[in-house]
This record gives C-alpha cells, structure tokens and sequence, in this order.
C-alpha cells in the first residue's frame, strides 16, 4: 500500500453549535465531518496538502510521524479522531475535578475571613446552564 499514489488525506472534526449543545427532545446537536485534503506535491519525509485544491494555505503533512495532521484512509482518521476526543473528555474531567477543589478552598477562606456573614452562597445568574451536564 505504500507505493500507491496518494492524493487525498483525511482528518475528522466536529463543529459544536454555540446555541445548545443538543434539541429539544434530547438528540444531539454535535456533527461531526471529515475534512479532505488534496496532496499537491509529495517530498521523501512529508505530503504537502492544501484544503481547497488549488487555493488555500498549503500544510506540510509527515508521513511517519506517529500522530500526522491527516490521515491516508477514513478509517485512520477515525481512529484518530476518537483518541482526540478521549483526550480531551480526560483533559476536562481534571481541569472540572481541579475547579472544584479550588472552589473549596476559596468557599473556605470566605468563611474564614467573613464569620459573622452567612456561608457563600453561588449565585445560579452566574452559572450557565446551557454547559451543565
């Protein structure tokens, strides 16, 4: 397979709406694509690709690096794509688990500081709703 001609490369993203992240009866309203790259010239070490044939930025694409841009085939691409998004689900997973016990600490220290008010209280204005879980 490595001495056929390769012409296109994949890569998969998703595109997250800003309104809500799903409708009104609970289906979601994530979409995911695969986004396709013409190789327009090929060195010994890299794919050199464009997205938009021949307009666009061109990108220099490795071909033995052990996670490229993009991908020969859909299914890589995929398999990608699904590791990115186990990455960044763990990512967000700490960074909530540190926010937390950051707020702790600073709820701690207003009831340290303030004895004779009552315990802070979050405001629910402050909280966006369209991000809770």
């Amino acid at each position: 397979m490595e001495d056929q001609k390769v012409t296109v490369l994949y890569r998969f993203e998703r595109n997250c709406p800003s309104e809500s992240l799903t409708n009104g009866d609970g289906t979601s309203n994530v979409r995911i694509w695969d986004r396709k790259f013409k190789v327009i010239r090929e060195t010994p070490c890299f794919y050199i690709v464009r997205e938009h044939g021949m307009y666009g930025k061109e990108k220099r694409v490795g071909k033995k690096t052990r996670r490229p841009f993009a991908y020969r085939t859909r299914k890589e691409a995929l398999q990608s794509y699904i590791h990115r998004c186990n990455r960044a689900i763990a990512l967000s997973k700490y960074q909530i688990k540190y926010a937390q016990l950051a707020q702790e600490a600073a709820k701690k220290l207003w009831d340290e500081e303030n004895p004779s008010e009552k315990p802070y209280q979050i405001n629910p204005n402050d909280v966006f709703d369209c991000w809770a879980p």
